[in-house]
């Protein structure tokens, strides 16, 4: 992208020594992990990621894990919307609502007045109602995609292409065979992907990319005195951000808040069950929309010049910072 800008504005010399100075860096930082690259080369071939001595007859034997191995732990397409919303799809496989005897599948099990029945359904009582069998949500910040969204939006082009580009290939990777097309390519063509257990790490590009293209963009804003249509344009950003997680937040969410396999156990069952999935994902929906909010709120009137900027930069520190512990304590 820069070699094409360069190109075009006949900056090839300025590129070249910019160039020359970061080949050198990316190379001493590659250096410093030289040791773990090596034992994981090295160590590889000997793991499931090397290749089997064992094989059925006509079986292709090569290094790397199996397609349905690696591609076990897939997001669904929905699945990203943990990045702003973290219960979307319930939160963590790990949790269960039995576990909570303020929730409606516990009281549900406790009147059931079958206790054997109860035991058996206490393992079916996960908050996740995901295609994964093993996850906790990749969360981002409800404000910093607030600001990606901004940065979308007003960043200079040339960032928006590539910090847009890499935030959406995070998120097509992460879906793995839920886009087999694109990742069954990468997986049989692209050295070393079939070494990787979860497609879902992917989403640690798409992490990298939020906060930096969101902050190129609330510094573009902030930055320069924006037109009338600018001004509005960035209403429309705010407003369409905040009113989309305001409707899911009011409706409930969608879907039936139910796993396939679990159509086959009882009614009074299923019912509580998905009452407590939608009121996970309620809670953490209007939850998003207070903090992606009250920055809007601020931002909004710095750029009216009725409070310093510095007001909106304090708030989404703290914001952010809050957002973040307050999450993490949950796992």
């Amino acid at each position: 992208m820069q070699l094409v800008m360069a190109w075009r504005q006949k900056q090839l010399t300025d590129f070249g020594k910019t160039l020359g100075v970061l080949v050198p860096a990316a190379v001493l930082a590659a250096c410093t992990f030289f040791g773990q690259f090596w034992a994981i080369a090295e160590y590889s071939r000997y793991s499931i990621r090397g290749a089997s001595e064992l094989s059925k007859p006509g079986e292709n034997a090569g290094s790397g894990l199996s397609k349905e191995y690696a591609f076990d732990h897939s997001n669904g397409i929905a699945e990203p919307l943990t990045l702003v919303i973290p219960n979307v799809f319930g939160g963590a496989s790990g949790d269960f609502m039995v576990n909570d005897q303020k929730s409606e599948t516990y009281r549900a099990l406790v009147s059931s007045g079958n206790n054997e029945l109860a035991n058996q359904l206490a393992s079916y009582t996960s908050a996740y109602w995901g295609p994964q069998s093993l996850t906790a949500p990749y969360y981002a910040g409800a404000a910093i995609v607030l600001c990606f969204l901004i940065g979308l939006a007003f960043a200079d082009r040339p960032y928006v292409a590539w910090l847009g580009g890499l935030a959406l290939l995070g998120i097509m990777l992460s879906w793995g065979s839920h886009f087999s097309s694109f990742n069954y390519f990468l997986f049989d063509y692209l050295p070393g992907y079939n070494k990787f257990r979860s497609v879902t790490f992917a989403l640690v590009i798409t992490l990298f990319c939020l906060p930096l293209l969101g902050a190129l963009g609330i510094e573009k804003i902030l930055g320069t005195a924006l037109t009338p249509v600018q001004q509005r344009k960035l209403w429309y950003v705010l407003g369409g951000s905040l009113g989309v997680v305001f409707i899911l937040a009011i409706t409930g969410g969608w879907g039936s808040f139910l796993r396939s396999e679990e159509y086959q156990l009882p009614d009074w069952f299923r019912r509580a069950l998905a009452a407590d999935r939608e009121a996970l994902f309620t809670a953490d929906a209007w939850r998003s929309f207070w903090l992606m909010g009250i920055p809007a709120g601020l931002l909004a009137l710095a750029v009216k010049n009725m409070v310093k900027p510095v007001y909106f930069f304090i708030a989404l520190v703290v914001i952010t910072i809050g957002d973040h512990l307050s999450l993490d304590s949950r796992y």
